[in-house]
């Protein structure tokens, strides 16, 4: 939340453009319940009595088109691309603040590849975000409230297995998010490792290194093939039991449907509605999972970019201070002396010193 900067603002008015456009997904099926209901007094009375549900049907999803391209999507996009921009550019001046003592601890090649990939994944992150997981969870919340408006029993077995699915979800994530953490520090290893001899190529060439290069970037590579082989296939069991959790209970939740509707207890529009609405919910269940999972992944580099971001610089300019674009006449110390903040000792001291035009000191 702290690195949207000045892009907050916009990011609420998109999650309630959100909300809006799932309400307004939401009616068109409900209209078309209602539709349904009505079939017994077609029969009778012919299409006419329905006319007015069609024509509100269209609307609605007219509406909802229009919000989504020209309203919502535009927003999420102009906030995206100033983001994109805006942290490279936030992450070029935290480095430039931090002293030689700091950039001595790390190589340039990894520094470069946690700056690039942090944005990068930092992108993705809300594109999941957006696209994914606040979509599915807003669809999920509103489609329960609608079928419990509708018919509270159906609505308690359409609930019912959201419970073990998310504890399922979240059990796979506490097994495998460790893993992805150590992928992601090989990761930045390998990266810097790659930059760093070929940003040194003369030196590793005059010395003969190339074999040592290949061998110490190949290690590392093969340690994150193993991780990564053993996250991706492992997590497989866990989709698998939320597969045949939710599976269970979209086919109960249609029988009990058909049942009520045989027993007098309830109108087939009812059972048309959740049918077409829950084969949706459960996509967006898998679609909640998977935007999560790939949140969490993105988020370990974003994590460790903020860490940098956060670094407190040893030394800062004085806000008073002026950097002259053009300069006439010459420099003069006489007895100058300077402390930095917070040491005993001066950096100066009764310094006297004459910088001609055009010379250095």
């Amino acid at each position: 939340w702290v690195l949207l900067g000045p892009e907050k603002r916009r990011a609420k008015e998109v999650v309630a453009l959100i909300v809006l456009t799932t309400v307004l997904g939401l009616l068109f099926p409900y209209f078309l319940k209602l539709i349904f209901d009505e079939l017994p007094r077609m029969q009778k009375e012919g299409f006419g009595g329905v006319t007015h549900l069609v024509a509100a049907m269209m609307a609605v999803k007219m509406a909802d088109t229009l919000v989504r391209r020209f309203v919502k999507e535009i927003k999420f996009l102009k906030a995206g691309i100033r983001l994109e921009n805006l942290w490279p550019v936030r992450a070029q001046e935290k480095l430039l603040e931090l002293s030689l003592g700091y950039h001595e601890k790390e190589n340039t090649g990894k520094k470069v590849v946690k700056i690039n990939k942090g944005c990068e994944k930092l992108v993705a992150a809300i594109c999941e975000l957006y696209w994914g997981f606040l979509p599915g969870i807003i669809y999920l919340a509103a489609n329960i409230a609608f079928v419990m408006v509708i018919d509270w029993r159906l609505g308690l077995l359409f609930l019912a297995p959201f419970i073990p699915s998310a504890w399922i979800m979240l059990k796979s994530h506490k097994r495998y998010t460790p893993l992805w953490e150590e992928w992601d520090r090989k990761k930045e290893i390998s990266s810097g490792l790659f930059c760093q001899s070929i940003m040194n190529i003369q030196t590793v060439q005059n010395y003969v290194q190339e074999k040592r290069e290949r061998k110490n970037l190949g290690s590392v590579r093969k340690e994150m093939e193993k991780i990564d082989t053993e996250a991706c296939v492992g997590i497989q069991k866990y989709f698998f039991a939320i597969n045949a959790v939710l599976l269970v209970f979209f086919v109960a939740t249609i029988v009990a449907g058909i049942r009520f509707v045989l027993a007098g207890k309830g109108t087939i529009g009812t059972v048309v509605f959740v049918v077409a609405t829950n084969n949706v919910a459960f996509e967006s269940i898998w679609q909640i999972i998977n935007s999560y999972t790939q949140i969490l992944k993105h988020l370990v580099a974003v994590v460790r970019m903020k860490e940098l971001l956060d670094e407190k610089a040893d030394i800062r300019n004085s806000p008073q201070a002026i950097t002259p674009e053009k300069f006439e006449g010459r420099f003069s110390f006489r007895g100058a002396t300077f402390a930095y903040p917070g040491k005993s000792s001066p950096a100066l001291d009764k310094l006297n010193l004459d910088i001609a035009p055009g010379r250095m000191s």
